[in-house]
């Protein structure tokens, strides 16, 4: 990864890739830590499962199961308005989010540190875990898996001309050989990477699709989440 020279759009998508490689080989589950993160950045008043479910963008059933599971290991509790972090869930989830990032390139891991550090903001800690919750609802929003995203960010920013083979893919992004099979199955009916000496790579339809998505995402962000990432693009490496 050539991250410090890394810039612009380029630099943004290749710190979503890393975030989701992160999560994806922590084992720690998307839809777990999404939530547990809600709870800890917003932890003023408690949460429903409407109000998860209308800020993440995800299904209430999910939600449930997992608030359920979380009150079963003691991590959660039930109070009349909503859900909060126990003691120990909030012991729990920052053990989870540490095991997280330490599988973070270091170079993502040190810019992300001093870029959100250096905003002087009240709670740096709070607008990074913004930051992770703003990615993870535009790309529920898209309607794209989070598998997807990465195979066609590693073919597009890392692979290059050269191509990359799905076992490079699934090495790189965590998801297993099957997931990323399927993703370049569909990438490859769609148009969008084309296989050459066994690798593949991305061709020019592939490159607008890939823009397109970009641009369907931002259009969904705030003003305040489009300042965070214009911000970040031009922030020095």
């Amino acid at each position: 990864m050539n991250f410090n020279i890394a810039v612009r759009r380029r630099r943004v998508e290749l710190i979503g890739l890393e975030l989701i490689s992160a999560l994806t080989k922590s084992n720690l589950g998307r839809n777990k830590s999404i939530i547990a993160i809600y709870l800890m950045a917003f932890s003023d008043d408690p949460w429903t499962i409407s109000g998860l479910a209308n800020a993440a963008e995800m299904d209430r059933a999910i939600i449930r199961a997992h608030i359920n599971k979380g009150i079963e290991d003691g991590e959660y509790e039930r109070r009349k308005d909503g859900f909060v972090l126990t003691q120990k869930g909030w012991i729990v989830c920052f053990r989870r989010v540490r095991k997280w990032q330490r599988l973070i390139h270091p170079d993502v891991r040190r810019f992300l540190y001093r870029f959100f550090k250096e905003r002087k903001s009240s709670s740096p800690l709070k607008e990074y875990f913004m930051f992770i919750l703003s990615l993870d609802r535009l790309a529920r929003i898209v309607k794209l898996e989070f598998s997807y995203v990465a195979a066609l960010k590693v073919i597009e920013w890392e692979a290059g001309r050269a191509g990359a083979t799905i076992k490079d893919v699934a090495a790189r992004t965590g998801f297993s050989y099957s997931v990323i099979h399927k993703q370049f199955s569909k990438m490859d009916e769609q148009g969008y990477i084309l296989r050459c000496n066994g690798a593949y790579a991305l061709t020019q339809a592939g490159k607008r699709h890939s823009f397109r998505i970009f641009i369907s995402s931002w259009r969904s962000v705030t003003l305040k989440e489009w300042i965070v990432a214009l911000k970040m693009m031009t922030a020095p490496p």
